[in-house]
């Protein structure tokens, strides 16, 4: 997998329009219907806004975005599916896109916050259903399906979801501290992409 180089603005546009995609593409009406409302897009717009405390945390000025993080990470599955037999690339990539969509109404809750695992899902999922409550009900039971099969991670597609959730993590932490910037703590979870399908990238980045 090479690596490309993305204008953070564009990023966030990119990430824009492909939830805005999902969304419309996931709708069994004439595409004359839009299956979207004022609040799903604003939540949506707001993942631009909303940083990656991590990076905040560290002192990054100017810290990624939620939307950056989101654009990135389904780009990485969309490349890493392409020769996967076993992947739907269509449920990987709106896993990708809506893993941290509740994050509009709840924020970037990291591991340091000291919420428990079981807390935060909750908050999440009651968010992601206020967020998904335009939709009709088989889209929105569709929807949350996937996402709670995400966070299963049992399914090929979560597997590899999650796993490009953290190869991303890794790698805006390089490019962090290629500019001068402490990130070491987020370098840890590099002994957990061992046999997945970013290692070899991943090793041949931090070098």
């Amino acid at each position: 997998m090479g690596l490309a180089i993305i204008n953070i603005a564009d990023k966030r546009e990119v990430c824009f329009m492909c939830i805005m995609i999902t969304f419309f593409s996931s709708s069994s009406v004439t595409r004359s219907v839009f299956s979207m409302d004022k609040d799903l897009v604003m939540a949506i717009e707001k993942l631009k806004e909303v940083r990656r405390k991590g990076w905040v945390d560290s002192g990054i000025k100017d810290a990624e975005s939620v939307a950056d993080h989101t654009c990135a990470v389904a780009l990485c599955v969309l490349f890493a599916s392409l020769e996967r037999k076993d992947i739907d690339l269509k449920k990987a990539l709106t896993m990708a896109l809506i893993h941290d969509l509740a994050e509009s109404i709840v924020g970037d809750i990291t591991p340091f916050d000291g919420i428990p695992k079981r807390e935060k899902l909750v908050k999440e999922r009651k968010a992601l259903e206020s967020i998904l409550s335009s939709l009709s009900r088989k889209k929105q039971t569709e929807i949350l399906g996937i996402w709670k099969e995400l966070n299963e991670g049992k399914s090929p597609e979560a597997r590899l979801v999650l796993e490009a959730d953290v190869f991303e993590r890794l790698a805006q932490a390089k490019v962090y501290e290629g500019k001068g910037y402490k990130v070491d703590r987020f370098f840890s979870a590099v002994k957990g992409q061992k046999g997945t399908a970013f290692e070899a990238v991943l090793m041949n980045i931090l070098r």
